[in-house]
């Protein structure tokens, strides 16, 4: 994928933001540092060592260190799905938005076509009552 950003001749970007790879280099820099300033503030890695030492015939150190990896490989996984589909919904949106205006309107000119008419017309009169008026006038062009 190309960058739309372009950079003068003979110079080059230092990191270039465009990337899935370096927003995700990015999103791992800072669950690292995060992780090690709560392990920090909380005085985690004494903790976890004596918990590994007091159960030693567990092997809770070895589950304990996968299930932060798989955690950090989620995240990711789970952050690029949300981006996928926030994408696929847009898309989406923007296609129905697009075959709703073709199916009432002429592709050509642009103009509202009969089946514009027919639903404005149906939508006018369902909102007259007893006492509200509705006049429609209504002149064919073209063939017959």
């Amino acid at each position: 994928m190309q960058s739309p950003i372009r950079t003068a001749p003979g110079k080059s970007r230092l990191i270039d933001w465009h990337h899935r790879h370096t927003r995700d280099a990015l999103v791992l820099l800072a669950t690292g540092m995060a992780t090690f300033a709560l392990a920090h503030f909380y005085d985690l890695p004494p903790q976890l060592l004596q918990f590994g030492q007091d159960y030693a015939d567990w092997e809770m150190d070895d589950l304990i260190f996968v299930v932060f990896m798989l955690s950090v490989g989620l995240m990711i996984y789970g952050f690029r799905r949300y981006q996928d589909l926030s994408r696929e919904i847009d898309a989406r949106t923007a296609a129905e938005s697009e075959a709703r205006m073709m199916a009432r309107h002429d592709p050509l000119t642009g103009l509202p076509n009969r089946r514009f008419f027919e639903e404005r017309l149906t939508d006018y009169l369902h909102a007259t009552s007893a006492t509200s008026q509705l006049a429609c006038s209504y002149a064919r062009s073209g063939r017959l």
